[in-house]
Order: structure tokens, then sequence, then C-alpha cells
């Protein structure tokens, strides 16, 4: 039942934490900048909410920033685009849904597509 999730950065950029987060409905609290970067294709920007680490360093209270946050609109995209962020056992394609294999994929035809048309200007 918690609004906020903090999710620092650990071993690595990419944490389980963020999506377990997500799937319940809290809003992850992101503190370094290649979190940003990692999940451009899932709405990640409009789902998490960023509060960079050095300002914590410098003695910031993330909790009175948290205060400041309009949560409605983050919450109502995690509800609009929480179906992506897990795997459907049924097609949801019907529904106009995608799920995370399916948002997966077309982000990767995407970037496949996108390199063979680079490729084809390059070569003439």
């Amino acid at each position: 039942s918690s609004t906020f999730c903090l999710t620092p950065h650990g071993d690595t950029a990419s944490r389980k934490a963020i999506f377990d987060a997500l799937l319940m409905g809290c809003i992850p609290v992101l503190f370094h900048p290649a979190q940003k970067a990692l999940y451009g294709w899932y709405h990640f920007d409009q789902l998490v909410v960023y509060f960079d680490f050095r300002r914590v360093l410098q003695g910031e209270d993330v909790f009175r920033f948290l205060d400041t946050v309009d949560v409605a609109p983050i919450q109502e995209s995690i509800r609009r685009w929480g179906h992506q962020l897990q795997y459907s056992l049924h097609d949801l394609t019907h529904l106009r849904l995608l799920d995370a294999f399916d948002v997966a994929m077309l982000h990767c035809w995407r970037m496949a597509r996108q390199a063979q048309l680079l490729f084809a200007a390059a070569t003439g």
C-alpha cells in the first residue's frame, strides 16, 4: 500500500525491484541516471520518479522531494501501461493489449528495422 518504493542503483542499474514495485502499483524512485535509460520502450519516464543520488550525497531530503510529486498522473500511467511489464498466459492482442514479450519483440523489430535502413543508406 506504499505510494513510493525506493529503488537505488545496485550492482547494476537494472533491478527486478523496479518491476516488482510497478506491478504492485507502487511508484519506483530511481536514483541513478543509468536506471532511467534502460527501459525506454516501456513508457518508463511516465512510470517512475527520478531523484539524482548526488542530491542525497549533498544532504537533500528525498522524502521532502516526494511530498511535491503529483502522484495521480503517474499512478494512472501505471494502470494504463502496467500490463506491458508482465507476461500474459493468454494472447491479449484481440483486446489490443501487449504484454512484456510483445513489447520486447516490437522493440527488437524496430531496432533491427532501423539498423537495416541505416545499412541500406550507407551502402546506397
